[in-house]
């Protein structure tokens, strides 16, 4: 009677057995790409471990560029104050500009004699404001360019080619 009462109290249908929930199929599509296509456990795990290693490979390549970055930047500190030495010795006079005659000193410390005119010519060049002297910043600009390894590459050539000209014609027989 127990039973009879529990039916009636509770109704018929809380009885039954619940349903079990099942995980819809996923089918396989050969026609999908491989990235939409549902992975293995085994693929999934390589995947993962590639996908990390590619992390890894970017993180280190990111830290490389970071250090070179420092680097660069450190030789430029190091360029920067070896230029403003050489300029400071240059500047006899401590008026923070080259004049024509603290020029030809330079000019005359890398080997070069120049006349009058080719010196006010090279001041022209140096000179990019036209103020009448040569700035630390013009200066700066000038010395790496200078320094170049392709600049100097060119300057060796038309220094060599200077050579050569008063020198065609003429034997020593």
């Amino acid at each position: 009677m127990l039973g009879v009462h529990l039916e009636t109290s509770l109704g018929a249908k809380n009885l039954e057995k619940p349903k079990e929930k099942t995980k819809p199929k996923i089918e396989q599509d050969d026609t999908a790409p491989e990235y939409v296509k549902p992975a293995s456990g085994m693929k999934l795990a390589k995947a993962k471990a590639k996908a990390k290693q590619k992390a890894k490979q970017a993180a280190k390549a990111e830290l490389a560029a970071k250090e070179e970055v420092k680097e660069q930047q450190k030789l430029e500190r190091q360029l920067q104050k070896k230029i403003r030495r050489r300029f400071d010795a240059l500047d006899t006079d401590g008026s923070g500009s080259l004049d024509e005659d603290e020029l030809k000193a330079l000019l005359e410390d890398i080997g070069l004699k120049l006349s009058r005119g080719q010196l006010r010519r090279a001041m022209a060049k140096m000179d990019g404001d036209g103020s009448g002297s040569v700035e630390f910043e013009e200066f700066a600009q000038w010395y790496r360019e200078f320094h170049d390894p392709e600049k100097q590459k060119e300057i060796r050539n038309a220094v060599a080619c200077a050579i050569q000209k008063p020198l065609e014609g003429f034997s020593l027989t």
